[in-house]
């Protein structure tokens, strides 16, 4: 990655290892998510990886949805 692309994305919240999808940016979730995209399209294999990653997901649901900065927030409760 340049030195352009990196002012683009921004820097984290924190000056730590990302813990969880929230310490991200708006903008850094968004490219993430299309960088996924952009693989699966492109790439058979990556978009069998992610239909598998999909499928099993689907298979064992989360029991309680809930936003990541809800569950910050109410840990800090």
């Amino acid at each position: 990655m340049n030195k352009e692309q990196l002012e683009i994305l921004g820097t984290p919240n924190e000056q730590t290892p990302f813990s969880t999808f929230s310490n991200f940016t708006a903008y850094e979730r968004h490219i993430i998510m299309a960088e996924l995209y952009h693989n699966a399209w492109y790439n058979q294999e990556r978009f069998e990886q992610l239909y598998d990653l999909f499928t099993y997901w689907e298979q064992n649901p989360i029991k309680e949805k809930k936003f990541l900065k809800e569950e910050e927030l109410n840990e800090k409760e």
